[in-house]
C-alpha cells in the first residue's frame, strides 16, 4: 500500500516502521511469494541482526528487499542439500532444518553483528557448502549425536 501510495518516503521513516513490526518481514514476505517452501523461521534469528528498516524510499527499498529475498532463497536451497546429506549419514529428527542453520550461521549467540546482510549470508552460504563436503562435522554439535537416527 506505502509502496503504491508513497513511494517516495523513507522505509526508515515512523510511519511504515509503526505498521511493520521488523523491517525483516518484509524480506520474508517477498520469499515466501516467491518459494512458498521457504523454511523462514530457520532463519529469523539471523535476519533480526541484520535486516533492518532502509533509509532509502520505498520505491528503492522494494530492489534491496527483492535482492535479499533471492539471496535467502538460494541460502535455503543449499540448507535443504545440506539437511539432507546429514539424513544421509543417518541424523535425522524434527528440528534438523534449524539445527543446521544454527550449526552453519556465522553469528552464533552474538547479540551485535558487525557483518553487512550480504557479507553474512555469503559466509552462512560458505559453511552450508562446506558441511555438504563433509556433513560428519555436525555429530561435534552437541545435540545430534543424542538424537541419531
Amino acid at each position: 500500500m506505502y509502496l503504491k501510495e508513497k513511494p517516495e518516503i523513507n522505509e526508515d521513516d515512523g510511519q511504515i516502521m509503526d505498521s511493520i513490526e521488523f523491517a525483516y518481514y518484509v524480506t520474508l514476505g517477498i520469499a515466501y511469494e516467491k518459494a512458498p517452501k521457504l523454511f523462514g523461521s530457520a532463519y529469523e534469528s539471523i535476519l533480526k541482526k541484520v535486516d533492518f528498516f532502509l533509509s532509502k524510499p520505498l520505491k528503492n527499498a522494494i530492489k534491496e528487499r527483492e535482492e535479499r529475498a533471492e539471496i535467502l532463497i538460494e541460502t535455503d536451497n543449499i540448507a535443504r542439500e545440506a539437511i539432507e546429506k546429514v539424513r544421509e549419514i543417518g541424523i535425522d529428527h524434527p528440528f534438523l532444518y534449524k539445527e543446521v542453520v544454527s550449526f552453519c550461521t556465522p553469528v552464533k549467540r552474538k547479540r551485535k553483528v558487525e557483518q553487512s546482510f550480504n557479507e553474512l549470508f555469503n559466509t552462512l552460504k560458505d559453511n552450508l557448502k562446506s558441511l555438504i563436503s563433509n556433513p560428519h562435522k555436525i555429530r561435534e554439535h552437541k545435540f545430534s549425536t543424542m538424537i541419531e537416527v
